[in-house]
């Protein structure tokens, strides 16, 4: 410690005061005895007392050297040795893999390993099994942890084959410094007939006819003939002969759904005499066959562009169907079809008498959203049913809307407080309206710039359970046209009015036992369930044991149980292979066995099948535009000198420099031990001799 690390920011006039504080008591106690040693001490005590009293503090500077250091990132998808003499590509690669970082170490720099395939990781065991390559995100991920850290150079070694995410070349922000590329695979075009993709819907319903459309990319063969399959289930449903030309061929299909349910569609390639790589001559996907759509019936006053603007939204949920009704079109007999929720719109109407299958379907327990406009009699709807009494007039008002962030129904879309701002006001009868206590308001009423309590869109549930909703104005088809122009999309509009027709259509759920279990997985996502437990109350418990079994196709079954975190019952299965499952809950409720079932699928990952062959000139091209270059590949064969090779072309491109940081610490000298043990040494030393001189 030098002196110059102690500071003291204090004015002038303290200093005097301590100074005069510190001779003042020494001289008030020792002045006319001649006990020289005893005053030094005394004045020494106060003389450290009086400077804590300014409190100084210490500065004290640390350092720390941060090394040169190589990042090495490792492409382990299969890609890198499938194919021909993949036993001796794979074993090269991981002698590289496992040899590499002892390398660059002789060389004293500090080096970390990631590994890469679906998303960069950082090493634990080499593992060369990725079904998923996304070099684009890798390099974005090593800027991220690396953006303020003395790395000189990147070391990547892959294939350049890249099937998920961005363009590495395009796009791809990099970390600043040099990228040295190792390349990988086979750069040779193998003969080959794959399936690279098959499109499906993912959702039909029951006798309805769906499209899948294959597309079969084919390298050699060109002119000979080869025969697709498709089935649907285990039900060979269409097998063609097609001629093999260079490039992509497309085969369209219809196929009707017959069994309700989750189906396999697969589609396989009779793979060709001499063909080398036939794992990609077969893929499937599956797809859900639902027994029925929601039905929505929308019964208009008039037509108003508020009808095709609602129709469109509906239909762009693919559970749903749409029917629309004019009140004209409904006589004294007639009756509103089957339907799962009922749209009016400016129905009951101040113009005209509601029609007598309006006025049952009102009384009834189908769940009612109701629009109205200029000439909505509100009225006429009995209070209990849409939870707002409106006392209108005959003048017209436009109105604006603001979101209820207490809100809490069901998940207001994203984006809809920045939309409501510039969206055209709805139009509506001037009048006062009054909530009942039972009206959940999501959007309230805005005049100009005033936002009131009333509401524009909100929802009630009488008390014998029945739901319905109110959107107190008409002119929504300006909402979506404004959200198109605005932004491209309705998304946002399309989400508010399904989302409420949505809860419309959901009946509270009171069982005690649920469990949420994925539906459709790739084989490289892992198979999560959570469940929820609750007493005779309806209030969530975690008393109970809950157990899980998984069959497969093969009838075999895994069984598993819940675990508890943060109060709630969750379950980790991990990965599972290929194929179709079930699986069924059970717990114990008031000695009751209660248990639940359900299915989902896991999907097969093929995009490191395909006979494409490794792009090292991408990996160049991305050497170059960051500084480095592609410095070398490895094929069916590495030795430790082609390493050694490898990491001296690095050395000898990057500069080695350590970097040095200081730290500056300031504390209170008070704080330090020392200095108080020293002020009770030195009092006590003076007591002990004044005490053996006969004083006090």
């Amino acid at each position: 410690m030098d002196i110059n690390d102690i500071i003291v920011d204090v004015p002038a006039w303290k200093w005097v005061l301590a100074l005069i504080f510190t001779l003042g008591l020494t001289l008030v106690r020792y002045y006319g005895e001649k006990k020289w040693f005893l005053a030094s001490v005394r004045l020494s005590i106060l003389a450290i007392l009086s400077f804590l009293l300014l409190e100084p503090l210490l500065k004290s500077v640390t350092s720390e050297v941060e090394p040169s250091t190589i990042v090495l990132a490792y492409d382990a998808s299969q890609s890198q040795w499938m194919g021909k003499d993949s036993v001796d590509r794979k074993t090269a690669l991981e002698s590289w893999a496992t040899q590499g970082q002892g390398l660059f170490e002789q060389r004293g720099y500090a080096v970390e390993v990631w590994d890469f395939a679906k998303q960069l990781n950082e090493r634990e065991t080499w593992k060369c099994d990725g079904n998923r390559t996304d070099l684009s995100s890798a390099l974005e991920g090593i800027k991220n942890k690396y953006v303020h850290r003395n790395v000189r150079a990147v070391v990547v070694t892959s294939d350049g084959l890249s099937n998920r995410g961005r363009d590495p070349e395009y796009g791809t922000a990099s970390l600043e410094v040099p990228h040295f590329f190792i390349g990988t695979g086979d750069t040779t075009q193998i003969k080959d007939v794959e399936i690279s993709e098959l499109y499906s819907n993912q959702v039909t319903y029951l006798n309805n006819e769906f499209p899948v459309e294959i597309r079969i990319k084919a390298n050699g063969y060109e002119g000979e003939r080869g025969r697709l399959k498709l089935y649907l289930g285990s039900d060979l449903v269409e097998s063609i002969d097609f001629k093999i030309e260079g490039g992509f061929i497309t085969h369209k299909f219809s196929i009707k759904a017959t069994q309700i349910g989750m189906q396999r569609i697969k589609a396989a390639i009779i793979p060709q005499e001499g063909e080398e790589r036939t794992e990609n001559n077969y893929t499937s996907s599956y797809i859900e066959v639902l027994d029925s759509k929601r039905k929505i019936t929308i019964i208009a006053q008039t037509p108003h562009p508020d009808i095709t603007a609602l129709k469109e939204c509906f239909l762009t949920n693919l559970h749903q169907e749409v029917d629309v009704v004019f009140s004209y079109e409904l006589s004294a007999n007639t009756e509103v079809g089957e339907c799962d929720v009922i749209v009016l719109h400016n129905i009951p109407n101040s113009h005209s008498t509601t029609p007598k299958a309006v006025t049952k379907a009102i009384n009834s327990d189908i769940p009612i959203l109701f629009i109205g406009g200029s000439y909505m009699d509100w009225s006429n709807i009995p209070l209990e049913r849409v939870g707002v009494g409106v006392e209108t007039s005959k003048s017209q008002q436009v109105i604006r809307g603001g979101v209820n962030e207490g809100f809490g129904l069901f998940d207001i879309p994203e984006g809809l407080k920045v939309e409501l701002a510039y969206l055209p006001p709805l139009s509506k009868a001037m009048g006062e309206t009054k909530p009942s206590a039972s009206l959940n308001i999501l959007i309230f009423q805005k005049l100009d710039q005033l936002k009131t309590e009333w509401p524009l869109l909100a929802f009630n549930k009488d008390a014998i359970g029945r739901r319905s909703g109110i959107l107190m104005g008409e002119g929504i088809w300006r909402w979506r046209m404004e959200g198109y122009m605005k932004n491209g999309d309705t998304r946002v509009f399309d989400a508010l009015l399904n989302n409420s027709i949505q809860y419309l259509d959901s009946r509270d759920d009171v069982r005690r036992f649920r469990v949420v279990s994925p539906k459709r997985l790739e084989e490289d996502e892992r198979v999560k369930f959570t469940a929820q437990v609750y007493d005779a109350a309806l209030n969530p418990t975690i008393d109970s044991d809950v157990s899980l079994s998984i069959t497969n196709e093969s009838g075999e079954e895994l069984d598993y149980n819940f675990s508890v975190e943060n109060n709630a019952f969750k379950l980790d299965c991990g990965r599972l292979s290929p194929g179709e499952y079930n699986w069924k809950a059970q717990t114990i409720l008031d000695g009751i066995l209660e248990t639940l079932r359900g299915a989902f699928v896991v999907s097969e990952v093929k995009a490191e099948l395909v006979s494409e062959a490794a792009n090292h000139g991408l990996l160049k091209r991305l050497g170059l535009k960051s500084g480095g270059d592609l410095i070398g590949q490895i094929s069916t064969v590495y030795t430790e000198d082609i390493g050694d090779e490898f990491a001296q072309l690095v050395d000898d491109r990057i500069e080695k420099r350590d970097i040095i940081h200081e730290f500056t610490e300031r504390f209170e000298l008070i704080n330090i031990n020392f200095i108080l043990w020293l002020v009770l040494g030195g009092l006590t030393l003076e007591w002990v001799i004044r005490r053996r001189q006969g004083s006090y």
